[in-house]
């Protein structure tokens, strides 16, 4: 027992600025605690005016579609007669079907009575482009 003392002693001895750094420390943080810790009243009247200025962020987001001239080849806008869809271009028609771009294009100039038994019409071309921009 009277060695574990002795250890005890001698571990506070090699350590003592440790352990005082650590207790200044700590009595530093307790002061400045107590000293800056204060209670601020606020009136009811405070409160109420708070509330009255105070108003929630909205988010809002404005779409604008805008036409414009098209620039360049805007594609033949073809509309498929069985259901009415139509398509901007002959290639987004072939794409979105299945179906031979090149059979289609021979249906439009009528040298081809359907494409896979499906019938179609040419609106001409697509002369306008829409741009959408975010405000």
């Amino acid at each position: 027992m009277n060695q574990r003392i002795v250890k005890i002693k001698n571990h506070l001895v090699e350590n003592k600025v440790a352990y005082f750094t650590g207790a200044g420390s700590l009595a530093v943080g307790v002061v400045g605690t107590l000293a800056f810790t204060q209670r601020v009243a606020v009136s009811q009247q405070a409160k109420n005016v708070a509330l009255m200025i105070w108003k929630p962020t909205q988010l809002l987001e404005q779409t604008t579609i805008v036409q414009l001239p098209a620039r360049g080849n805007r594609g033949i806008v073809v509309v498929r007669d069985k259901t009415g869809q139509p398509y901007a271009s002959i290639k987004q028609a072939a794409e979105t079907l299945g179906i031979s771009r090149t059979s289609l294009q021979q249906h439009l100039k009528g040298l081809q009575d359907s494409v896979n038994g499906e019938t179609f019409t040419s609106l001409g071309e697509n002369l306008s482009e829409q741009i959408k921009m975010s405000a």
